[in-house]
């Protein structure tokens, strides 16, 4: 983890992400080594910002992120168009199924009852309740986890896709790459 990114970390959370790391739950990525796909260079800029604060509307490492501030800055930093808002990178990016999922790809929840049906809506099986727009976001990195910016008082840090909390809560998730 960059120096940057491990201000504001507790040496618990530094143990947990070596424990997920060594029981191979999340995949460590070099960003330098030659054979790095983009996808691997995504996912891995990602987790080097695991520990900078949750700032809503944040879109830097040095002012903190939120949720979709981190896409927008891990996207840009490689060069790649990205919006800014959750809702315009749901719309914008080419859906892909959760079985699918690959390093880099993004993962939408529908946290909060503040957004607005989308077109392609969809009923989820477990409360059996139709999902509205997305008001969260990860970035995938393999393994079945993803990383995001919680919420207000949080850092950015890893999350399971097995977690029955965000389970219940996926509406989709797209490519950028």
């Amino acid at each position: 983890v960059s120096g940057v990114a491990a201000q504001g970390r507790s040496g618990l959370e530094d143990e947990i992400d070596e424990t997920w790391l060594s029981a191979g739950l999340v995949e460590s990525v070099n960003t330098e080594s030659a054979g790095s796909t983009e996808a691997d260079k995504i996912a891995a800029d990602a987790v080097s910002f695991i520990g900078i604060p949750y700032v809503s509307g944040g879109v830097s490492p040095e002012e903190g992120f939120d949720c979709s501030g981190l896409a927008y800055y891990v996207y840009r930093k490689r060069g790649y168009d990205m919006p800014r808002t959750a809702l315009e990178q749901f719309y914008n990016g080419r859906k892909i199924g959760i079985e699918s999922l690959k390093k880099g790809d993004l993962v939408f929840f529908q946290v909060y009852g503040s957004g607005g049906l989308v077109p392609d809506f969809v009923a989820n099986k477990i409360t059996e309740y139709v999902k509205t727009a997305p008001t969260h976001i990860g970035i995938y990195v393999g393994g079945g986890k993803f990383v995001h910016a919680p919420r207000p008082g949080k850092t950015v840090k890893y999350a399971s896709l097995k977690n029955r909390f965000w389970q219940s809560h996926f509406i989709g998730a797209r490519r950028y790459l």
